[in-house]
């Protein structure tokens, strides 16, 4: 999979024409609103992946770091408990994945 993404990803700057992609990940200006994560943060060029921690102990804290798939899925291969309050860890691709996947979280965490 990650071949095929890369691959992908490769196809796309040229396909674009660009000698430079930058990679971004959500930035949120309040981590205690997660509505509040409109605004986006560049990655260093090693960062291809976004990770996106859940802290439940500090009322549902959200923040987003810029990784490697190989970090991201090592923190996003704990098991979440969110009836003992842990942090949570979750990796997304890019800005838009990251935001479905961040409000599909909360509908289930604050409807379910």
């Amino acid at each position: 999979m990650f071949m095929c993404l890369a691959l992908f990803l490769t196809g796309l700057l040229v396909a674009n024409g660009q000698h430079h992609w930058v990679h971004q990940c959500p930035a949120c200006s309040d981590p205690y609103d997660h509505t509040t994560c409109t605004h986006v943060q560049d990655c260093h060029n090693t960062h291809e992946i976004c990770l996106f921690k859940l802290d439940l102990a500090l009322n549902n804290r959200v923040d987003y770091y810029c990784t490697n798939y190989h970090q991201c899925q090592n923190y996003a291969s704990f098991p979440c408990d969110f009836d003992a309050k842990e942090d949570c860890y979750f990796c997304c691709l890019d800005v838009p994945s990251c935001n479905q996947q961040r409000e599909a979280l909360f509908m289930g965490i604050l409807h379910g």
